[in-house]
C-alpha cells in the first residue's frame, strides 16, 4: 500500500479543546503529501507524531498491534 496524501478535516474532530485535537499542527495543516519513497515525522514529544500515524493506519484499515509485554522465545544469534 502506498499513500500519496492525507487530508486533515479539523471540522470533523469530536472536540477542539482536548488533546490531541487541540494541537496546532492538526488545525494549521490541511493536507500532507508523501512525494518521496521515505517520509520522516520529526517533532517534540507530545507534538502528535504517533497520533497522526495511528489515525492514518486506522483510516486505512491497518491493525495497530498493542501489547504491554512481549516474550521472545528464540533469541537472535
Amino acid at each position: 500500500m502506498h499513500i500519496k496524501s492525507v487530508t486533515l478535516n479539523s471540522e470533523k474532530y469530536p472536540t477542539q479543546e482536548h488533546y490531541p485535537f487541540n494541537l496546532q499542527v492538526f488545525h494549521q495543516t490541511k493536507q500532507i503529501s508523501f512525494d518521496t519513497p521515505v517520509t520522516l515525522f520529526v517533532g517534540e514529544n507530545g507534538s502528535g507524531k504517533s497520533t497522526l500515524l495511528e489515525a492514518i493506519a486506522h483510516n486505512c484499515g491497518i491493525h495497530i498491534w498493542r501489547s504491554s509485554q512481549t516474550t521472545r522465545y528464540q533469541y537472535n544469534r
